[in-house]
């Protein structure tokens, strides 16, 4: 299977080769499951918030495929949705809504947290966390464009040529 959608080939400029080689199965027609394994099997990622910060560098800029605009409006959108009901709570007459925007992400912890085994008390922390995503998701931006690519695997790929395989697939 791997063969018939392209191998390595179909990966060769790709930094978010997982998310795309999931795309590409699906296009394909073949079917995907995701086994989840809890305590089974561990993989590790990163050391703390701020490696983990640092580590999703090549990936935010890449998920938005390198265009400003996209990833500024869902920062945006980051922070109406998971900051704005914090900021709601010291507003008396919006005290109603910003507990309702937080409950319905309490719901949404609380559905998830049968695979991410995250406890519901973890949602009083998403503006914090929504603040860091939106940091991580600009410092993206910043370091690419700075760079004029992403360092990846010990490789340096120029943004013009991530750009131009993005567009040729």
């Amino acid at each position: 299977m791997y063969q018939q959608i392209g191998g390595f080939e179909a990966l060769r400029m790709e930094v978010l080769e997982d998310l795309t080689l999931g795309r590409i199965v699906k296009a394909a027609g073949f079917r995907q499951q995701v086994g989840v394994a809890p305590g089974i099997v561990s993989v590790h990622w990163a050391a703390g918030v701020w490696g983990i910060l640092r580590g999703m560098t090549k990936n935010f800029f890449a998920v938005f495929q390198y265009r400003i605009a996209l990833l500024l409006f869902a920062s945006l959108g980051i922070a109406l949705l998971c900051i704005g009901p914090a900021v709601l709570l010291t507003i008396p007459g919006a005290r109603v809504p910003a507990l309702l925007a937080w409950a319905a992400a309490a719901g949404l912890y609380a559905v998830s947290s049968r695979v991410s085994r995250l406890p519901l008390w973890c949602s009083l922390f998403l503006p914090v966390a929504a603040v860091l995503v939106v940091y991580a998701m600009v410092r993206s931006a910043i370091v690419t464009l700075a760079r004029g690519g992403v360092i990846w695997r010990g490789t340096f790929y120029p943004i013009d040529e991530l750009r131009k395989w993005r567009q040729s697939e």
